[in-house]
Order: C-alpha cells, then structure tokens, then sequence
C-alpha cells in the first residue's frame, strides 16, 4: 500500500492460522532410553539384615558346674566342722599354727577317700565338666593332642573363673546381673529434645551424650536415624554413614534411611573413592525397587552417575555419560508427570525436594549440585524463592559467605511482601 495508507488484510491472519515446522533427523542425537545398568552389589550384600532376636548363649553346663562346686565346699565345710569342732570352738585366737591345719587337712583327706567322698564328688565334677566342654567348646572325646592341649588350657583357666565366682557367690551372695534400662517413649522424646538443644548452642558434648541414651533404644531404626542426621551436621560422614545403615540393617524398606546412606555415600564418593558411588548406586536402586518411581531417586541417580563420569576410563567414559543421562531424563519426567502434581497444579521439583535433604544433612556441596539441577526443571520460577533460600545455605556451609548474601538477596527480591522467611 502507499504510504500513510491503511496495511491490506492478511487472510492468514485473519483465520488465524498457525505453522507448524517439524524437522527428521537421519540418526537419534542420543541412544535410546535404557534402565540403569546392573549393580555390582546388593542390598544385603552391602548392608545385612540385623536380628532382633536377642541370643542367649546356653550357660546350663556352666550353671551346673557353679552349683556341684558350692554343694561340694558346703559337704566339705560341714565335714571339717564335724572332725574338728571341739579344736576350733577351744581354739584361743583366730590363727591355728600352720601344723596343726596340715595335720587336719591330712585326717580330713584321710576320711574322704576312707568314706568314698572324694570319689563321689570327683565323679559328679567330671560328669558337669564333660557337658561344659561340649556346650561351650562344642568338642567332644575325638580330638587330636595339639588340640586336646590347647581345649585343656582354656578349660582350666574358664573352669577355675567359675570356681572363684561359685565360692564368692556362697560368701557374698549372686550378684545382680544389672541390665541398661532402656528408654521408654516420653525419655526418648525428652532426649531427641535436649540433643536438638544442644546442637543449637553448639554443646555437642552434651548433645552427644542425650545421643547415647538414646541408643540404649538399639533396635528402634528412628533413634538411629536421628544419630546418623546429627553426626552428618557434626561433620562425622564415617560415623553417619555407620549409622544409617544400621537403620537399613534394622528396617532395609525404610526410604528415608536408604536415601539418606546413599547421599552420604556419594558425598564420600566425591571426595575420597568411586568404591562408595558403587555402593550408593546399589543403595539408590533398593528404593527404586520398593518405590520405582520415586522422584527423589531418580534424581539422585542421576547426580550419583553424573560424579561416576569423572572416574571412568576415557573408552568407558561416554556409556557412563549416557547412564547419567538416562536417570536425569526419567527424574526430569517424573517432575512433569501427573503424579507430581500438587495442590498449585504445578509439577514437583524432585532436584529440589533433594536439596532439602542434603541441607537437613549439612552436604553443601552436594546439596549444590542437586540445585543446579532443581533450576532447569520447568516451571522452576514459581519456586523462586525456595532455590535461592536453599542456594543461600548450600553457598553457607561451603564457608561462600559472599555468594550467600547475594543469593539471600535474590530470595528477598523475589518473594512476596509479608514473606518472613
């Protein structure tokens, strides 16, 4: 059209038409999809399940014995004062001259064999201590003379253990087996209470003592996990590591157990041996075979694989790539997947949600990784304000004070008026 003249109609616009463009490629620019490779190591390989059951060593062959040896000292004592309670009532003193008692020890010897005592008590000591041997040594007459040699050895240092315990216990009286108390549920409360106090003030001592009572509570797989969580805070990985397993060893479907070993593997993995990525790969895919697909899973898989590309050879370098690959799809799917949608109809953030968990364990370099991840996820705007608080605390506890305040600075850019966090 001329110029100042009104621009024609465009039919195209008018019926609102749109062009669509798709373009073939020759070959795939990636593999195929593909499930995670086999793991060298199992669950119960990695972590054996614990029995709760507790194991009481049979001790009725020693009990047995204990009893013959008071029964024997008593007949003898009673046989002592019947020879010679005349002497010992018309005795001046506490102390006999050493030839009189070698005199009496001789007549009183005299009179057990004489009496067929001695033979009667020998006879009954043998018949206990042949069942000692065969319910604590689980030996029998069969044995050569190196270990008949040996079995006599430790039989004569245990049997006269017992002898001792058996005459203190006909002197003093038995003595209490005194067991831990262990901790009902309002005392474990109370401690996982004081524990969190302490940590706060920095009192680890203390928080490490309410840690140890709680303990005494061993087959309750949360005392544990509240263990592990804060020796990961204190910066204890070893011992941490130690301590979740042990609530996997007590309950191996616990999730959060499993997730929790598995980060603090990779941590170690990152920094020390690829032996602990191997091992929490393993880790990883016990949840997936309890919970298949859960988000947070798959998301660590792929970081866990994504750390494993570092320490492959150069020709296994691009299949481990792949492996990464493979996971970060699956856990980016299941962000947009119809089962993460919540109640503001947005897609989880499994990257994120992580994050959090690597935070609560005090793995901040980790924890960056996962958040680096978390922001390419869609719709990752509308958590803004949750990236930038989590990035500030993951810069923190890397000693990036700098880099923290400017990501506090976004957080408080980005959230709304009135957000006190």
């Amino acid at each position: 059209p001329p110029p100042g003249a009104d621009p024609r109609p465009c039919a195209w616009a008018a019926a609102e038409t749109e062009v669509a463009v798709s373009i073939t490629l020759t070959a795939p620019l990636f593999p195929p999809w593909e499930p995670p490779p086999k793991t060298a190591n199992t669950l119960e390989e990695l972590v054996p399940r614990r029995s709760l059951e507790k194991i009481v060593e049979p001790k009725q062959a020693s009990d047995d014995f204990r009893g013959e040896v008071r029964r024997a000292a008593q007949s003898l004592a009673a046989d002592y004062v019947g020879m010679f309670g005349e002497e010992l009532a018309a005795a001046e003193g506490p102390y006999t001259e050493e030839k009189v008692m070698a005199a009496r020890q001789r007549k009183l010897i005299f009179e057990l064999n004489r009496t067929g005592k001695y033979l009667e008590l020998k006879d009954t000591l043998r018949a206990v201590i042949v069942r000692v041997v065969q319910e604590k040594y689980k030996k029998s007459g069969d044995m050569g003379y190196d270990e008949m040699r040996d079995l006599y050895n430790d039989l004569y240092v245990y049997l006269v253990d017992e002898m001792h315990r058996a005459l203190n216990d006909l002197i003093k009286g038995p003595k209490r087996s005194l067991e831990p108390v262990v901790p009902d549920a309002m005392r474990l409360a109370q401690l996982q209470s004081l524990a969190d106090e302490y940590e706060v003030n920095q009192d680890f001592k203390r928080a490490s003592r309410c840690h140890t009572e709680r303990l005494l509570a061993s087959t309750d797989p949360q005392v544990w996990y509240s263990y592990g969580s804060y020796l990961s805070r204190s910066g204890d990985v070893g011992k941490a590591v130690e301590a979740f397993k042990e609530v996997v060893a007590i309950e191996p479907d616990n999730l959060d157990g499993l997730l929790c070993l598995a980060s603090l593997l990779w941590e170690e993995g990152a920094t020390q041996d690829v032996q602990f990525l191997e091992q929490a790969d393993s880790i990883v895919r016990a949840v997936m075979a309890a919970s298949e697909n859960n988000g947070v899973a798959w998301a660590l898989l792929a970081l866990v694989y994504a750390e494993k590309v570092g320490y492959a050879e150069e020709h296994l370098r691009e299949e481990a790539a792949t492996a990464a690959r493979n996971a970060r799809f699956k856990a980016m799917q299941l962000c947009q997947g119809a089962q993460a949608q919540g109640l503001t109809g947005l897609p989880a953030n499994y990257f994120l949600q992580l994050a959090l968990v690597l935070l609560d364990l005090k793995l901040g370099k980790c924890a960056a990784k996962a958040l680096s991840e978390a922001g390419t996820v869609p719709w990752a705007e509308s958590v803004k304000v949750d990236m930038a608080l989590c990035s500030s605390r993951a810069a923190s506890l890397q000693d990036e004070p700098d880099l923290a305040i400017r990501h506090i600075k976004d957080a408080m850019r980005h959230g709304a008026r009135g957000d006190a966090r």
